[in-house]
């Protein structure tokens, strides 16, 4: 393959990437913001009728989870600013190049991570019913950014406010 064609590649790749980043960090700014969800639209925590005492031991695993994440999709933002400016160097470093993608790759594995840490624990916090019915909901979304799935249980995870302050 000639150069010319990898470093578009490899551009068009960074371009990809640096959209999904900002859709998620746009999520991520919102969870410090009064955000909440739409009028009519249920989160899903208010879909899972949970208890104020549930609440009270989901809310600070939430808050934990905003406050992580926050700071890792800050760092990933980063390192995909300096995998561009790598990238439009009149001589790039290939070697720098492939080590700015696995620092990269490496902060994505530890979002993927903690979503999962995350549901996991806020599940063995919920009833059997509830665990079911957390689970379907999931199912119910398509997965992917464009249409919600886990990017929605990301953005409503980033935003949630205890039930007595959103809106029915």
């Amino acid at each position: 393959m000639k150069p010319q064609t990898k470093t578009l590649l490899i551009l068009l790749s960074v371009t990809l990437n640096v959209a999904f980043v900002v859709g998620w960090s746009v999520r991520v700014v919102r969870a410090f913001s009064d955000a909440t969800p739409a009028a009519g639209a249920a989160s899903l925590h208010q879909q899972l009728d949970l208890t104020p005492e549930q609440w009270r031991q989901i809310e600070p695993l939430l808050v934990e989870f905003q406050k992580t994440s926050s700071a890792i999709m800050r760092e990933v933002e980063q390192r995909r600013s300096e995998l561009l400016d790598l990238l439009v160097a009149p001589q790039p470093d290939r070697a720098r190049i492939q080590e700015k993608q696995r620092e990269i790759q490496g902060g994505q594995r530890q979002c993927q991570d903690l979503v999962v840490a995350h549901i996991l624990a806020e599940t063995e916090i919920l009833t059997p019913m509830q665990r079911q019915k957390y689970f379907d909901l999931l199912r119910q979304y398509p997965m992917g950014p464009a249409h919600g799935g886990m990017g929605r249980w990301f953005q409503e995870a980033q935003t949630d406010t205890p039930p007595e302050h959103q809106h029915k």
